[in-house]
């Protein structure tokens, strides 16, 4: 669904994925226009959550858009709940 991201310059959106990434994407969406804002690459620590920031929001209103495509063992890919990044 989307949501709200007004007065937020920065995104921090936990991932985690199985040993394989086969098949498996994660991109935030312009809720508006579909255009991708940022495309989150998966690496290979598997079954550990990665903290991704995203940057540059130039959207109110975004949408994560998880998809699974994988059709072997151990693909697979969830997303947590995003929320703004704490400064430095």
């Amino acid at each position: 669904a989307p949501f709200e991201t007004a007065g937020v310059t920065c995104l921090a959106l936990p991932i985690a994925h199985g040993p394989s990434v086969g098949g498996q994407s994660v991109r935030i969406i312009d809720a508006g226009t579909g255009k991708t804002i940022e495309s989150i690459p998966l690496s290979l620590m598997a079954g550990s959550w990665q903290y991704w920031a995203i940057d540059s929001l130039e959207s109110s209103k975004l949408q994560i858009v998880a998809e699974d495509k994988g059709n072997q063992w151990g693909q697979w890919v969830a997303v947590g709940e995003p929320h703004s990044c704490k400064s430095h």
